[in-house]
């Protein structure tokens, strides 16, 4: 490597051999002059290849014919390699070995005219990028070419060796970074010059940075490199890994990452914006890998199958379907290839969490790599339900109709522009003695023998218009049997919108009998009888004018009385519930003659009343006037619609309550470190201030940030639906202090206020910060409905002891009242009868909430005044309901403990230093670190007895601080507490839960952190 190389000694042969990457220096007539282990191992070196002295052009032509330059032959490889190392270039190229990894070749001119080649091992990166691309498959690599540095300090941290890379990144000179400059120049240079965003400011403090920087690289271990990023004034971040050799050099890395959390940033912004979308879908969005095991499902999905998405994450898809439908629905899904991605699946019967069964439309899709290789699978499912039993509905009322049809003892065909048979009921088959493949299809004029009745008829049929669409005609026919009969036909044109005829329909009337004689009637009769009586629904048939029912078939006894003869007594009107039905039926019937399955409330016999769809028809019976009435039972149905009704009702009560449950929550959380503050600092002012009005002021206001406290406390127990914290309680108190807090609205709206308490009513077990709220919320709503009566204005509450458990109080008003058709709604999250502006609508909600908790009820009825009067009841005991006691500090063995070095880290920098106010007031040390990385590093140099840690933070939060401080041993698990305002969410729950370790609930006050110390003094927590 030259002279000036070799004076480096041992000690940089160590360094290059120490280096992961392959590196062979070569002198100006390109012989091999230096090669670490990594270089011979990489190309496969052995013999004369790996001494001192091999030449360059040898090596190339050993590299081509080991398939490390591809297809490129010996002597192309040599000419390539030898122009590639002559020129003025740093990255001279890649190779890639036959095992399938990658290197990127990059040289560095040496002082004595040599020079040096690297070989980089690119293949983890391009592999990662490869990756990349394929699960995002909309983004490509933006990662090709990375700028990176090398420096090599000895143990003394003097600078061995450092590329051109290091100096680039970092803005340094050509002359600066030479061998022997130490490690503290080059740090406290660029922290000078204001590289790093961390420097800026004139409050930055070069040396207390230098020496923190410096603190971190003494204290690496071997085999325990350090990774970090200096963000760049520039807007550059620099990925910084250092490692300390096992002889003691420290190896140092430098790589500019900005593009790659830059392009980081966007995808994750892209995904999350594409989430929402997803998550917001209404239809049923799952993945699932190979295994058909559940990777992804949107809210949608969980709200179906009633499970969170943690719970149904890795269940097998097949899992929640019918167990016959399994096993073909797998072979379909892994039968899915790239020509043919998609599954469609129509109406799937899947049973639901609640025992009902739903059908479903899916699009399954499978997702490929680029060698056909399925990556994983996709469905989009629709909830079809309704229209799946709607369409059955409508194919069974097709059948029935279809079967009153072909029954019919009238002949029913249609038949096409042309004249062509395309339908015809038995009735039409029976008289030709033909069957319906014999006769569908043949010309419908042919079946008429008579030349001038069939000219006649189609001399009619052409001449229909849409005005005019019904040409009716009685004929002479000859039946296959050569009988003759005597037939009359109404036949109808069909038209589109553009008044064109599409088909042609005929019902035809054997009046035969009419002709010949009346016992040729009286078998029309008899005939027509059985087959209605045949008939499986009601039919009627009743005079048009009169009303009477003439005719009533068996089948309407089971639906419209006990008997026929108590039916048939009936007149049409008395069928129906109410005369304005009556006058609904007769107003479409009479209007066409025809009516078709409208619905009507109908009165049977026996004076029950059911919903119906009726049909009805002009007909001639017994040569009257009179119309042919059909009816259909709909009871079940309007049951099961009634049913749907509640059901989705319920689910939107459900969803409200869910809703209004997050709203409390948010709010709540958004005050607690405020609230932490005001308490703790109001119980500091109050402890120092010397002037007694001073003194009594913070009383104040600790004492109304305490209540505050409490009610945030109250919401976020409502949230997590726990139990309310209960002590004995005096209810007349408690109504007055209400009293007193609403007193000023009261007098402003003129508000005659009259209590009413039974003499000797004993305390309650409740919480008297949530009982306050319920009694506050009811005045307030009485104050507000009594603003625009009418003087005199009264509001009375009472209470009286109803029995051994329980005391019963009224609040009433002679305001306008509720309702009654708004009662049932008062008590629903959101709903409120006040003006846009003055409610929200969750009042009320809150009050039955809070009674629920407590074993309470409260109802509205009408009250003695003339307004509205609310009932509660309470009970007196707490009925088994847990109860929470509030921790007091044991003020004796805190004044015995020893002074303690504390460290708080919260990045709501107003907590901590609020906290470190009381315990510093105490006698202890307190340090302060923002966020969990901080924290980390202010461990690894100084020692602390006891560490209060939030869990929510930047950079690194409380769970991240945990685990890296049980990974490093820095402090003992057990003197960790948690103090934190997100005990509602998923995470902060089970890591809680996990590590099992003692946290406070903000808002808190400073005695509860004191007594959180005294805890994990003595190896355990308040409790």
């Amino acid at each position: 490597m030259g002279e000036a190389q070799a004076q480096r000694g041992s000690g940089a042969d160590q360094v290059l051999q120490q280096l992961p990457h392959a590196v062979g220096a070569f002198d100006g007539d390109l012989k091999l002059t230096y090669a670490n282990a990594a270089y011979r191992q990489l190309l496969k070196l052995s013999g004369p290849l790996a001494e001192t002295g091999a030449s360059f052009q040898d090596i190339a032509r050993h590299n081509a014919r080991n398939g490390l330059y591809g297809d490129m032959g010996e002597e192309e490889a040599v000419a390539y390699w030898v122009a590639r190392v002559s020129e003025d270039a740093d990255h001279i190229g890649e190779v890639a070995r036959p095992d399938g990894t990658t290197y990127q070749v990059e040289k560095t001119v040496l002082p004595d005219g040599g020079f040096m080649l690297t070989y980089v091992d690119l293949t983890e990166l391009k592999d990662s990028q490869r990756a990349h691309e394929e699960k995002t498959r909309f983004l490509e690599a933006i990662l090709q070419n990375t700028a990176h540095g090398i420096s090599i300090f000895d143990s003394d941290l003097k600078l061995i060796v450092a590329n051109d890379g290091f100096l680039e990144l970092y803005g340094y000179g050509p002359d600066f970074a030479k061998p022997g400059t130490t490690i503290e120049a080059c740090i406290r240079d660029r922290l000078s010059r204001g590289v790093y965003v961390e420097g800026e400011g004139p409050e930055r403090d070069v040396d207390e940075m230098t020496a923190t920087r410096l603190d971190v690289i003494r204290n690496l271990k071997p085999d325990d490199p350090k990774v970090i990023r200096d963000k760049m004034v520039d807007g550059r971040t620099i990925l910084v890994r250092r490692v300390l050799a096992s002889f003691g050099a420290h190896i140092t890395s430098y790589t500019d990452i900005t593009e790659t959390e830059r392009a980081y940033e966007a995808l994750r912004a892209s995904e999350m914006k594409f989430r929402s979308i997803v998550d917001d879908q209404t239809d049923l969005i799952c993945r699932f890998d190979r295994d058909l095991k559940l990777t992804f499902v949107n809210p949608s999905y969980s709200r179906l199958h009633k499970e969170d998405k943690s719970e149904l994450l890795g269940h097998g898809i097949l899992s929640y379907m019918d167990e016959a439908e399994r096993e073909p629905l797998k072979r379909a899904i892994l039968g899915l290839t790239p020509d043919n991605p998609v599954l469609y699946s129509e109406a799937e019967r899947r049973t639901l969490p609640n025992g009902e069964v739903g059908w479903f439309e899916w699009t399954n899709r499978a997702i490929f790599d680029e060698a056909g290789n399925v990556l994983e699978y996709q469905a989009v499912g629709r909830d079809v339900t309704e229209q799946y039993l709607a369409e059955i509905n409508l194919r069974q009322s097709e059948a029935q109709h279809r079967a009153i049809v072909q029954d019919q003892n009238e002949m029913i065909c249609r038949f096409d522009t042309e004249l062509r048979l395309t339908f015809a009921n038995q009735a039409y088959y029976r008289f030709f003695s033909r069957d319906g493949e014999s006769l569908i299809g043949t010309m419908f004029l042919d079946l008429i023998p008579d030349p001038e009745a069939r000219a006649a008829l189609e001399s009619g049929l052409r001449a229909l218009t849409p005005e005019d669409p019904v040409f009716s005609g009685t004929y002479r026919e000859i039946s296959a049997a050569g009988e003759a009969f005597w037939h009359h036909w109404a036949n109808r044109a069909l038209f589109d919108e553009d008044g064109r005829i599409v088909e042609y329909q005929a019902v035809g009337r054997d009046i035969t009998v009419e002709k010949e004689a009346l016992d040729a009637l009286e078998r029309s009769e008899h005939r027509f009888r059985g087959v209605a009586e045949a008939h499986p629904l009601p039919v009627l048939i009743f005079d048009r004018r009169a009303g009477d029912l003439l005719y009533v078939g068996p089948a309407a006894v089971p639906t419209l009385g006990s008997n026929l003869e108590s039916i048939a007594a009936l007149k049409v009107d008395d069928l129906f519930a109410s005369p304005k039905e009556c006058e609904r039926f007769y107003a479409a019937f009479w209007n066409g003659g025809v009516h078709d399955q409208s619905e009507f409330s109908l009165r049977t016999a026996d004076g029950r009343i059911i919903p119906a769809e009726v049909t009805v028809r002009s007909v001639e019976y017994e040569g009257r006037d009179a119309a042919a009435l059909g009816v259909v039972d709909i009871s079940d149905r309007k049951q099961a619609e009634a049913e749907i009704a509640r059901q989705r009702a319920s689910l939107a009560q459900s969803e409200k309550m869910s809703a209004l449950g997050s709203l409390l929550a948010s709010v709540a959380h958004e005050l607690n470190n405020p609230l932490s503050i005001i308490v703790g600092q109001g119980e500091l002012l109050e402890l120092i201030a010397d002037d007694e009005r001073v003194k009594q002021r913070a009383e104040r206001i600790r004492l109304a940030a305490d209540r505050c406290a409490r009610i945030v406390g109250t919401f976020l127990s409502m949230a997590r639906q726990k139990a309310p914290t209960r002590n004995p309680t005096d209810l007349q108190e408690l109504v007055g202090g209400a009293l007193e807090l609403a007193s000023s609205a009261l007098k402003t709206t003129n508000i005659d206020v009259e209590t009413d308490f039974a003499e000797g009513l004993p305390e309650i077990s409740a919480d008297a910060d949530q009982l306050m709220q319920v009694v506050l919320n009811l005045i307030i709503n009485a104050q507000h409905a009594l603003a625009d009566q009418p003087l005199p204005r009264a509001l009375k509450i009472a209470a009286r002891q109803q029995d051994a458990d329980t005391i019963t109080m009224s609040i009433a008003d002679n305001g306008p009242g509720v309702p009654d058709e708004l009662r049932e709604r008062i008590f629903e999250p959101f709903f409120t009868t006040k003006p846009e502006g003055l409610g929200t609508g969750i009042g009320l909600s809150v009050c039955h909430s809070i009674l629920s908790s407590h074993g309470g009820t409260i109802a509205i009825a009408d009250s003695a005044l003339g307004g509205a009067e609310f009932a509660l009841s309470l009970p007196i005991r707490d009925n088994g309901h847990a109860s929470q006691v509030s921790v007091e500090l044991d003020a004796e063995a805190w004044s015995r403990i020893a002074r303690q070095r504390i460290l708080v880290v919260d990045d709501e920098l107003e907590v901590a230093r609020m906290i470190r106010d009381h315990l510093e007031s105490d006698g202890h040390s307190v340090i302060i670190a923002n966020n969990g990385r901080e924290a980390l590093e202010r461990l690894g140099k100084e020692s602390f007895d006891i560490v209060l840690s939030d869990l929510r933070m930047p950079e690194l939060d409380g769970p991240g601080l945990y685990e890296a401080m049980r990974d490093s041993a820095v402090h003992p698990l057990d003197r960790i507490g948690f103090l934190t305002g997100d005990t509602l969410s998923a995470s902060a729950r089970h890591f809680l839960a996990r590590v099992d370790g003692p946290y406070l609930e903000k808002p808190f006050r400073p005695d509860e952190v004191r007594q959180l110390i005294l805890g994990l003094l003595d190896g355990a927590a308040p409790p």
